[in-house]
C-alpha cells in the first residue's frame, strides 16, 4: 500500500501543479515498500499469503528511490535469524524496493529526475508501452505474488 499510495500522491500533486494550485512538487523522493522472508531455508522477495504464512522469518522493507531505508520490521516467526540471513534479505528487498521504484517511474511517465508528463494526456516518457492501469496494479497489490511475474 506503501507504493501505490506514493503513485497516488504524486499523481494528485502534479495534476495540482498542471492546475497552477501548486508552484511546484513538494514531494522530496519517493518512497516503496516490499515484503521479504525465508520460506523452507530460501529468501524470498514479496512474499504471497501462502509462503507468509509458512515462513520462518518475515520481513518488510520501506525504502527510497536512492536506497536508502525508511523502515524495516523482521521477525523471526518459527526460528531466529543470523545477521548473514538479515543482510541477505535486506539486499533482496533493496533490489524490491528499486523495482517498485521503476514501476512507479513508469506508472506516472516519470525519469529519474522526476520529469512529469501525465498519464491522462499519454505518456511520452521511455515508458510509453507500459499502460496507467497496468503499473497501478503492480503497485498496488505486489503483495498477491512475485513483482516481476504478473502480465
Amino acid at each position: 500500500s506503501v507504493t501505490g499510495a506514493w503513485v497516488a500522491l504524486y499523481d494528485a500533486l502534479a495534476r495540482w501543479v498542471e492546475a497552477g494550485k501548486l508552484k511546484k512538487n513538494p514531494l522530496m523522493g519517493q518512497v516503496a515498500a516490499v515484503s521479504m522472508g525465508i520460506v523452507g531455508g530460501q529468501a524470498l522477495l514479496d512474499l504471497d499469503y501462502p509462503e507468509d504464512s509458512h515462513a520462518q522469518v518475515d520481513m518488510n522493507l520501506v525504502g527510497t528511490a536512492e536506497g536508502g531505508i525508511v523502515e524495516v520490521q523482521g521477525t523471526g516467526e518459527k526460528t531466529t535469524f543470523d545477521r548473514a540471513q538479515m543482510d541477505e534479505l535486506l539486499d533482496l528487498g533493496q533490489a524490491g524496493v528499486a523495482r517498485l521504484v521503476e514501476l512507479q517511474r513508469a506508472c506516472l511517465c516519470i525519469d529519474e529526475d522526476n520529469a512529469y508528463v501525465s498519464p491522462v494526456y499519454g505518456c511520452k516518457g521511455p515508458y510509453h508501452r507500459i499502460t496507467f492501469d497496468y503499473i497501478l496494479y503492480l503497485a498496488l497489490f505486489t503483495h498477491t505474488g512475485r513483482i516481476d511475474d504478473r502480465k
